[in-house]
């Protein structure tokens, strides 16, 4: 996911939120490629509100208007994280 977001919204690239479980973000790049002053993608993934057993997996969330990774509204203790790049740094999702 590339660039999501206008000029009206800043959006993340993915939003995974409300209870959803049981599931895996692998493989992605999910970045704003945009010049700094033009990013409209707040973050390359943000959960809000998550619960069970999740992974996310592999994924470059780098480049992004606000950060890799926006986790504030989600305190769910089993969602894990494994050889992710999120603003420059490697496995910044892990809880």
């Amino acid at each position: 996911m590339l660039d999501s977001g206008t000029s009206r919204t800043n959006q993340p690239g993915i939003l995974i939120e409300q209870q959803v479980s049981a599931f895996m973000v692998n493989g992605n790049r999910v970045q704003d490629s945009r010049a700094s002053s033009a990013k409209t993608q707040s973050y390359g993934l943000q959960l809000s509100n998550t619960s069970g057993d999740n992974l996310v997996l592999g994924n470059d969330f780098s480049g992004n208007a606000l950060g890799g990774v926006n986790r504030a509204a989600d305190s769910n203790p089993t969602t894990y994280s494994r050889l992710n790049i999120a603003g420059g740094t490697p496995d910044d999702l892990t809880p």
